[in-house]
């Protein structure tokens, strides 16, 4: 610890006294060769001064050393205040949408209108310059969805990630070339509990594929491909089911060709040991008098699944947005009933 200017100064006349005194002693300390009485006399009393001497010289620098050990400035006093640690927030996770109990009811209007829908329409880009029908009827209904258009890069991309989507629409009116693994990642979705609307005009080339599991799921197969037909009236199987009635209540589907050569597909109940093996119900056809067969469109899967095997532009612009908006409309409702129950 260094000393303070103050504590230099005793120092300094401590040692002074000190060497006054050895040097007065020893001006007058005789000769070693002998002497008087008197001077031996002297001579004592000049070493016990020496003595006296070296004592308070040594009592200054023990006094030296003690001061020296003492603080010389106070303590400083601290003004500043130890930083406060301040625990972080919480992490809060939002409450999981809970599911509906015996005797509550569903707002089935909002669940629907904040559905999370994934469209593929292949007619986006096309060189026909024809409306994409599919988005259309979505806008004017007003829901919000994810648009991939006609890329199927995108659609896998959005098939395969954690995205999780309330109902897949699936339309491939132009090329049908959605096949393989698409069909596989399509039945992953609907077992973990989405919907799916798919338009496949072109099954038949498809049926012993990948598609063949979901087709088997909603207990439907491939009777016959609709080539280039001379008449194409639709005929309605069911007429009170609610994809014909809401939220639009159905009028005749009025023909608007646009297409020539394979326009579609027609589907028929499969059976097993003669029991229908899932729980479709075909709702348009082409032959009133063949409700369990000739079919162009099937729900199934509890209503989660609607299967159109006809070209959507093959019929009046407004009856197809009508009839798209009927298909979103049932499979959300069907959905969210199956999620939530």
């Amino acid at each position: 610890m260094n000393k303070s200017p103050v504590f230099k100064n005793k120092f300094s006349i401590f040692l002074s006294m000190g060497m006054l005194v050895l040097l007065s002693i020893t001006c007058v300390i005789p000769g070693t060769s002998g002497g008087s009485n008197s001077e031996a006399t002297l001579a004592a009393m000049s070493l016990q001064g020496t003595n006296l001497a070296i004592q308070a010289t040594q009592e200054a620098l023990n006094l030296l050393a003690t001061n020296a050990a003492l603080p010389t400035e106070a303590p400083p006093i601290i003004t500043e205040q130890p930083p406060i640690t301040v625990p972080p927030p919480l992490e809060t996770e939002a409450p999981p949408t809970p599911f509906i109990q015996p005797g509550q009811t569903m707002d089935l209007d909002a669940l629907r209108k904040g559905a999370k829908i994934l469209l593929f329409e292949d007619m986006s880009g096309n060189r026909y310059k024809l409306e994409r029908y599919v988005k259309r009827a979505l806008d004017e209904a007003g829901y919000v969805y994810t648009d991939v258009g006609s890329a199927q890069g995108w659609l896998k991309k959005e098939l395969v990630s954690p995205a999780e989507y309330d109902l897949l629409i699936i339309s491939s009116e132009i090329t049908g070339k959605i096949s393989g693994e698409y069909f596989d990642y399509i039945d992953q979705r609907l077992q973990n509990g989405a919907s799916v609307i798919m338009e496949m005009w072109d099954i038949d080339s498809l049926s012993l594929g990948k598609i063949k599991k979901i087709l088997d799921q909603c207990g439907v197969e491939v009777e016959a491909d609709w080539y280039n037909p001379g008449l194409r009236d639709l005929w309605y199987l069911i007429r009170d089911h609610p994809i014909l009635n809401e939220p639009n209540e159905m009028g005749t589907l009025r023909p608007n060709r646009v297409w020539t050569g394979d326009v579609g597909d027609l589907m028929q109940i499969k059976y097993y040991n003669n029991k229908a093996v899932g729980d479709a119900a075909l709702v348009i056809g082409i032959d009133a008098n063949k409700p369990n067969s000739r079919a162009v469109l099937t729900t199934c899967m509890g209503g989660r699944l609607v299967l159109q095997t006809f070209d959507t532009h093959e019929y009046s612009r407004e009856d197809m947005l009508k009839l798209w908006q009927n298909y979103v409309y049932y499979a959300l409702t069907n959905h969210f009933v199956y999620t939530q129950k």
